[in-house]
Order: structure tokens, then sequence, then C-alpha cells
């Protein structure tokens, strides 16, 4: 099987899902799908675990593999958790650690802040961002926990709930950087709280 061919497929798959022309809720059938595209079912097979695994496709039991259904109240949930996760790992990595990274850490954020908002490469970019400021922390609890629950899809689905109002406020990713390196591990949390939030809007539950 060819890993680039499936790939190839994710990547159209991926648009469709993105462009809504497969609406939440749609089933895929993965021999249609095939057929469409002049290939056999195993590559098609393996780009939809992919995007399973991102969590853009859901598998029904009985039923088949659909486009993931996601409410305002699961995106509200997730980002209480993201913001724990997040905010718990600015604490413990804030100062010398990314002093220390900066060499590292610049080039990822840039690529963030330069990225078209809200486009699939903006999102890549920010999770690749943000998983990398958490793998930072050494705490492989706090990392398992984090790839369990933030998925390339989550990123995606958070911004569909988003007005474009809320939308247009747009954190420097490079600002933060230099803001946590300055920080105390207190205002590390706030400074990462306010930056996870910020654009939101209506998704963000208040405290």
């Amino acid at each position: 099987m060819s890993s680039s061919l499936a790939s190839s497929i994710y990547e159209k798959l991926l648009k469709k899902i993105l462009n809504n022309e497969i609406p939440a809720g749609e089933f895929i059938n993965r021999r249609e799908i095939a057929d469409q595209m002049n290939v056999s079912v195993a590559p098609v097979m393996e780009a939809m675990i992919l995007l399973e695994n991102d969590g853009l496709l859901e598998t029904m039991p009985r039923k088949g593999t659909r486009v993931s259904l996601v409410c305002n109240e699961d995106i509200c949930g997730y980002l209480v958790v993201r913001e724990a996760l997040e905010c718990t790992a600015a604490r413990m990595i804030c100062g010398k650690k990314i002093a220390d990274a900066m060499s590292d850490l610049i080039p990822f954020a840039r690529a963030v802040d330069e990225s078209p908002y809200r486009s699939l490469t903006y999102f890549r970019k920010d999770y690749e961002f943000h998983t990398f400021l958490v793998r930072l922390s050494g705490c492989e609890i706090l990392e398992k926990e984090h790839e369990r629950i933030t998925k390339l899809g989550l990123f995606y689905n958070t911004n569909k709930f988003v007005s474009p109002n809320d939308a247009a406020t747009r954190y420097s990713h490079v600002e933060l950087l230099n803001q946590l390196k300055e920080a105390d591990p207190d205002k590390a949390y706030s400074i990462m709280r306010s930056h996870i939030i910020s654009g939101k809007g209506s998704l963000v539950i208040t405290r």
C-alpha cells in the first residue's frame, strides 16, 4: 500500500470536509470514495483512519463512518480542558525553559503568525506550536492527555462556532513566547489563558 497515495486521499477528503462538501453527520462509503478516485479501498481506509485520529471522522457501530458531529457544548468543554493542560504547561516552562528553547520556538511561532488566519495551514501550524510547548514541559502524563484531547479537527471545529467579529482578535504567538520568557509561573498561567481564549467569544466559560 502506498503511503503517499493514502496521504493524497487524506488531503482531498480533508478539504472536502473543511469546505463542507461532505457535511457534518454525513456517512462516507469507502468503496464509493475508492471508485471516485480510481484507487483501491486500502489507501482510502488508511486515509479515513488518519481523519478519525484527527477527530474529523467518527465510526458508528453497525452504521459506518461519518463526519464528526460537534456541538457548541463539546467545544466549550474542550476549551476548558485545553486551558487546564496548556496553562499548567506554561507554569512549568516559563522563564529559563522558554528562553533556552527560543531558537527552536520562534520559527514555529512565526509560521503560525504568518499563515492565513483560519486556513488549514494555520490550524496545522497552531496545533504543532501548542503541542511543542506542552512537550517542552517534560511531563509525560501531561503530554499524553494533551495529545488525547487535542486534535486537528477540534482546532478547526472551534472556529466553526466563532463569529467573524470574535475571530478577528488574533494574538501573536511570537509575543506569547516573549511574555512567557519573562514571566513567573502565576503570570505565565494568566498569559497562556488569555492567549487560548482570545477570539473565542461566547465559547469561553467565564469564572
